[in-house]
């Protein structure tokens, strides 16, 4: 029981009769990182979610400090000392950065007003102490950028005093960089006697930063360990109830397909807004062509403004041996090109429209019977395309956001594959982030079966292991330009962040 700080007894919850958690119990230790891993779908949130008082436990009990506690609302959660920080954020856009970080408990002088001397000097320790102390405290929070918005929302809690901070996929927007700035905060934070709950689908974090890993799998606790007695490939098949490791050697890109291939596609003399220099690349037929890069190197900018999506005036794209006029993104589409962004949900789903509209939706004049869209169709297109990527739902008709991040990438790719004319090339941006390991597998298993069928791939990701796992050739881009081009047979992640960083120059 020594620095025991929150435990979970027996807990339950059911939403209509169905579990979402069954019998979970769990113990959490002032100044210790635990991490809390699994699928999705695999509980996480909801057992979050019961700690924070969003929702009640159907069974069980919870204690806090050793004292028996209900929370049923998140006031009391924060009262309690136990802050969360949400994967979408909880800041206020139009608010100073010192305004948000003390708004549960603005300060105010003998007078009755704002303290602003005092919450800007407050607010400026907190920074510093986060290595972030470049960002005014009056700073309106519109104005920062994705990864400070991250760090403010640690400050916001680290003013709050907490016993227990609970971080939900803390590095999903942020750099390589932010994510060292981000492990030494936590261990200050452990320092400080606080404990942290770090949720994560990144599992080289997790054995960085965690003191004890919590597996969850269909809503039960398959265990909990100390760090020293895991490893990775121990971890995953806890996770997802099998071994990985002969799936990903399968999907295993042996290289040498590109050798010989015909261009299917031409870029010469590209010119991406907000960057000086131009970009000339081929894509190769049946080829995965992956880009690499630091945060800022141009990736999305760049096929964005391909397919129209970027105005620009200076570009020549060549495909099947003509020229190609691509104003927007419709025309790339005519084209034969496709591209799913990194942002699904402002940029790729339809968050308030059923899995079946998702499918359908850039197929809509196919499935006209006179003036109106078939619901037969659209039905019989959506129920082959589920079956054919395994899109995992149980009822066409519920809405996209209810579903997994695995599953809705699944449902965009099914939106191109459903097309009357398949795209020959398609773009796919940070295709696995924020999708845990098995979802991971799925889709490299889909992007293997495009490029068997002819289907060219470009592979935007973050992740070199990623990259290394799948493509023939990686790109590498640095403020905006391609600094070099590996091929399979020479992957090395030295070399590609050599590149990365514009250590060593190559142009492609």
């Amino acid at each position: 029981m020594e620095k025991e700080m929150l435990r979970l007894e027996h807990v339950s919850k059911a939403f209509s009769g169905v579990r979402a958690l069954t019998d979970i119990s769990l113990t959490f230790r002032r100044g210790e990182v635990h991490a809390l891993v699994g699928e999705n779908g695999a509980g996480k949130s909801t057992m979050m979610n019961v700690i924070f008082g969003n929702i009640q436990p159907t069974e069980g009990k919870i204690y806090f400090s050793g004292q028996e506690t209900v929370v049923d609302d998140p006031g009391k959660a924060q009262r309690n000392g136990i802050f969360m920080i949400h994967q979408e954020g909880s800041l206020l856009d139009t608010l100073s950065v010192m305004e948000n970080v003390f708004l549960s408990s603005l300060k105010k002088n003998r007078f009755g007003f704002l303290d602003n001397r005092d919450m800007y000097r407050k607010t400026k320790e907190i920074l510093e102490m986060l290595e972030i102390g470049h960002i005014d405290p009056k700073r309106k929070v519109e104005k920062l950028s994705t990864p400070e918005r991250q760090l403010v929302e640690i400050a916001k809690a680290i003013a709050l005093n907490p016993a227990l901070v609970i971080m939900d996929e803390p590095t999903a927007s942020i750099s390589a960089k932010e994510v060292q700035i981000l492990m030494r905060i936590i261990r200050k934070l452990k320092e400080k006697e606080i404990g942290v709950i770090y949720i994560s689908h990144k599992l080289e974090e997790v054995f960085e930063i965690a003191d004890v890993i919590s597996v969850l799998r269909d809503g039960s606790l398959i265990g909990t360990y100390r760090k020293e007695e895991m490893d990775t490939d121990r971890l995953i098949t806890l996770m997802v109830g099998r071994q990985l490791g002969s799936e990903m050697e399968e999907l295993k890109n042996k290289g040498g397909k590109e050798e010989g291939k015909e261009a299917v596609l031409k870029v010469e003399a590209l010119k991406i807004p907000g960057y000086g220099k131009t970009v000339s690349f081929e894509i190769k037929r049946g080829e995965i062509l992956g880009f690499a890069g630091l945060v800022g190197a141009g990736r999305s900018e760049l096929f964005e403004t391909l397919i129209g999506y970027r105005k620009t005036d200076v570009k020549k794209i060549t495909g099947s041996g003509r020229e190609l006029k691509v104003r927007n993104p419709a025309d790339a589409i005519s084209a034969g090109i496709g591209m799913l962004s990194e942002d699904r949900r402002e940029k790729g789903i339809f968050a308030q429209h059923s899995v079946r509209d998702n499918i359908n939706i850039i197929n809509l004049k196919n499935l006209k019977k006179g003036i109106l869209v078939s619901r037969a169709k659209e039905t019989d297109i959506a129920e082959r395309m589920q079956k054919k990527l395994n899109v995992k739902t149980s009822d066409l008709k519920t809405r996209i956001r209810h579903l997994s991040g695995g599953n809705q990438q699944k449902v965009l790719l099914a939106r191109f594959l459903s097309m009357k004319e398949i795209p020959e090339i398609l773009i796919l941006d940070e295709p696995t982030h924020g999708i845990d390991v098995g979802a991971k597998a799925e889709i490299y298993r889909i992007i293997k079966n495009l490029v068997e069928s002819g289907i060219s791939v470009v592979l935007i990701s973050s992740e070199l292991p990623e990259l290394m796992l799948m493509c023939d050739r990686i790109l590498v881009m640095h403020e905006g330009t391609i600094t070099g081009e590996v091929a399979r047979r020479e992957f090395n992640q030295e070399l590609i962040m050599q590149y990365a960083s514009n250590l060593k120059h190559n142009q492609a």
